[in-house]
Parts: structure tokens; sequence; C-alpha cells
């Protein structure tokens, strides 16, 4: 077996994985297609680490998360039984995301220098930051508070990511543009977007009047939709009082400031995403700022429905709006409001489409950490 020579860990604190739909990391479409190819991967899951006790271990925490150069989170470790597995690997290959758990790869190259390091990124953090500075800035809609505080962060951040390069012998980046902005990173980068698999359900929402949009009620930036819910939405609604929209995403309840707001339902997870928007009016992906590809996006993409995105949201999927009638860039506010009011839905077909491929990527990701892949192996990648 081709893989018998190699051994292939993924270094990530997002376990269990999710199903193999591009909806959340990347690193678990990785992970299935080497198990359906044969290889048994490992996971290398870091744990927490006991909090600092006095305030000059405190202090020195945040020196070590803030300083310049190598300011990477001290809060996780690896387990001295992961390291001793990758010690006895043979030919040891390491797929780590998110990018902070780069701090933890010294480490394993040390005790085997054979090891080679695949940095799965959604975005480039650097320029992220950049962008969560101009929204809080106000020069675009809808910035926060947690935008501007990330973007003055943005030094720490960038010189923490190019201490993670040094160490990565491969960086997955999702865009050309990404790419073009890190030119020096050309030798040992991959441009590999996320794939959709073609959606089961065809859209069939033209005659409903209830809008989607996802939200995350569970983390520190779980009032990032703040601004369109009590701002925007409301304006939507006051001109179309027939329209409603529905939240859905992780949570259990509505943060106190999205109470109240007409036509505005909370419906929490959703199992099966694909039957869930393919009877919706539309899909409304407002307010972020990405560098890469939103998985959002792409997965309204895929179900070939109406959309409304930001003019950050589109930079990732430029090439798969060519000839799309149905979906509209709102570059601000004001908009975004006109283009959710105008959009048509009886003009859209819904025809579900496959968007990228995971076996590609996989297949790009090997060949450049020097990995020779075998016909019989490349034709099992492409069926």
């Amino acid at each position: 077996m081709f893989f018998e020579h190699y051994s292939f860990f993924f270094l990530t604190d997002a376990s269990p994985f999710p199903a193999l739909d591009g909806r959340k990391v990347p690193v678990a479409n990785y992970f299935q297609q080497l198990e359906r190819l044969g290889a048994s991967p490992e996971l290398l899951l870091p744990v927490r680490a006991e909090p600092p006790r006095g305030c000059l271990a405190k202090a020195l925490e945040v020196w070590q998360r803030l300083r310049p150069y190598g300011g990477y989170y001290t809060n996780e470790r690896l387990a001295s039984d992961a390291i001793a597995r990758v010690a006895r690997a043979e030919a040891p290959v390491v797929f780590v995301a998110p990018a902070r758990l780069m701090s933890l790869v010294p480490a394993l190259k040390a005790v085997n220098p054979a090891t080679k390091v695949a940095l799965i990124l959604n975005d480039a953090q650097w320029t992220m930051n950049l962008e969560a500075l101009l929204f809080g800035l106000g020069w675009y809609p809808g910035g926060a508070r947690h935008d501007l505080l990330k973007g003055l962060l943005l030094p720490s951040a960038l010189f923490r990511e190019l201490n993670a390069y040094v160490d990565a012998d491969c960086v997955l980046l999702q865009t050309e543009r990404e790419l073009s902005r890190l030119p020096w990173l050309r030798n040992s980068a991959v441009v590999a977007p996320n794939g959709v698999e073609q959606p089961k359900t065809p859209w069939v929402g033209q005659d409903s009047h209830v809008f989607a949009v996802q939200a995350n009620f569970t983390n520190r930036r779980a009032d990032k939709l703040r601004p369109f819910v009590t701002r925007i939405w409301p304006e939507i609604r006051a001109a179309n009082p027939a329209l409603e929209l529905e939240l859905f995403g992780p949570g259990s309840v509505l943060p106190a400031w999205a109470e109240n707001i007409e036509g505005l339902r909370y419906v929490g997870v959703v199992d099966d995403l694909d039957a869930y928007l393919s009877i919706k009016r539309g899909f409304l992906v407002p307010l972020e700022h990405a560098s890469g590809i939103s998985n959002t996006v792409l997965r309204g993409l895929a179900l070939d429905m109406p959309l409304v995105i930001t003019r950050s949201s589109s930079l990732g999927v430029r090439s798969l709006l060519e000839n799309r009638t149905n979906v509209q860039v709102a570059r601000n506010a004001k908009e975004f409001v006109i283009q959710t009011l105008k959009l048509d839905p009886s003009h859209a077909e819904g025809r579900p489409q496959q968007i990228g491929s995971w076996s590609a990527n996989l297949r790009a990701i090997l060949q450049k950490l020097g990995i020779s892949i075998p016909d019989a192996t490349t034709k099992a990648l492409d069926t």
C-alpha cells in the first residue's frame, strides 16, 4: 500500500470532526480523504495547561501572548505520549490547524527531524486583522469594539504568523489573492480553496418570504451580527413587513439585544443545512470580513440559491460569481438593504453543483511535501 511508509497526524483543537461537506474546518476533509485511501491518520489534540498562579506568572503569560515575535498562546500543550508517537513514527506528516497551534510544532520536529508540517489556514490572519481594523474604525458597516481591538493587535499577529510559516513545509492558502499578499511564501504555498460536494437537495424557495442568516452565539464574537440585526434588518422589514428572518447556528438562546426584533426568530443548530436552506427565499451573509473563502458563501453558491453578500465576502469567490444573476454584492449597509429588497427569487433556477475538490487539494499538498503519488493513487483521488 502506498501510505504504509508514512505516518499522518492532525494537530488540531477541533474534535470530533464535522461531516465531509466543507461547512467547518477543512482539516476534517483531509483526514477523511486519507482514510478513504487506506491511510490511518491520528489526532494530536493539545490539552489545557494549568492556569498560572500569582501576579508575576500571569504577567509573564500576557507578555508571552503579546510579545512581537513568537508570541503564541501558552495555555495549551501537547501531552508527552503525543510527542512520543511522532518521535517513533516513520516519515511523519503533521497537518496543523488553526495556525496558533504552530507553537507546538518545534517540539515535534525536535524529536523527529523527518517530520513534515502542512499548515492549514482558513484565512491569512494578518490580512483579516487589517480589515477588522477598518471595520472597527467605521470604514465598513458593522464594526464593533472587538474588531477594533483585533485590528490593533495586527503587529503581534503578523510576527506570530511569520514565525509559524518558517516552521511549515507547506502553507495552505485559500485564494490567489492571499498568495499575492504573501509573495515570499510562493515556494512553500499551495492555493487550495475549500470544496463543497454537490448538495443533495435543489433550491425550491421561490415562494418563501423567509431569509436565513448564520449566527454563532457561543463565543466572544457572539455580537458580530448585532449591527445587522438591530439596524439593517429593521429597515428591510419596514420596507416589506411580509419578510421574515431566521438565524441558525450554535447556541441555546438569543442574546438580549436580539430579542423583540420584529420578524426575527432563532432556530439554533440545523442538522441538514441543504434541506433547510433549500426552502428559504434567500441566504444573507452580512458584515463579514475575511481574506479567504467563506464556507457559508460556498454553501449558498453550491445550492445556486439567491444570496446577498458583502464586498469582503465576495473577494474570495469572484471567479464563481461570473454569470450569476441571483447573487448580489453590497458595498455598504444601505446597499445591503436595497439588494435584499430587490432580490427576485423567481429568476433563480436552483441547480446544485459541486464546488472545488478536497481530493485535488490533498494531491497538491502531498506533492508540495515531496511525497510522490503513484498513478493508481492519483486515480483513486479523482474518483
